[in-house]
């Protein structure tokens, strides 16, 4: 009798194997010797950032003020999205941030 074939691992154990294994990678090259240092400075200024971001609580000290109601209350926003365009494109074009030469050469 010949043996049964081996049963493969459902594709989702596959990939939480894959995940699992490539997380190991990033951390023993977070920790390799070589420009430890600037790594985690990185890694602490990213983990600022995102605390920055999910703690922000500024909504014009006036939090229960209903919105879309025409007065203009200033936002602390979560990031401008149309200004970040902006800067990308004066970025790409001409390299500064002055936004009102992006379109001459």
């Amino acid at each position: 009798m010949s043996d049964p074939p081996p049963t493969e691992q459902p594709p989702a154990a596959r990939w939480t194997h894959r995940l699992r294994a490539r997380l190991a990678g990033w951390a023993r090259r977070l920790r390799a010797p070589a420009g430890r240092r600037p790594r985690f400075v990185l890694l602490a200024a990213f983990a600022v950032i995102v605390g920055m971001y999910c703690t922000n609580q500024d909504m014009g000290q006036q939090p229960d003020a209903p919105r879309g109601d025409g007065v203009y209350r200033p936002v602390l926003a979560r990031g401008d999205g149309h200004m970040m365009y902006l800067m990308a494109r004066s970025t790409a074009l001409d390299g500064d941030w002055r936004f009102d030469n992006n379109l001459t050469w």
